[in-house]
């Protein structure tokens, strides 16, 4: 980590105090973190820290029940599926 210029150290600090802080910053800290692997995607701690991030038992609940108001997870027709796919990510 130490080859990272000094404002990747900052923003990954900034990511942890934002997670450290709440548990509804979850998803700014990942953002931080996804800015610094945009810029360098072998960065392993911002990966570590994104996953962490996006980990909220509470945050994976709300996604699905917000992907169920617009998808019907039991219709199997192809467009269906496509569409369940592409509101996943």
């Amino acid at each position: 980590m130490n080859n990272y210029p000094d404002y990747v150290h900052r923003l990954l600090d900034q990511a942890r105090s934002l997670m450290a802080e709440d548990d509804i910053t979850g998803p700014d800290a990942a953002a931080l973190c996804f800015d610094v692997l945009a810029l360098f995607p072998d960065c392993q701690e911002a990966a570590d820290l994104v996953l962490e991030a996006l980990s909220d038992p509470w945050l994976i609940r709300e996604n699905r029940l917000a992907l169920s108001r617009v998808i019907d997870e039991w219709d199997d027709r192809a467009w269906q599926q496509r569409r369940r796919l592409a509101r996943s990510f």
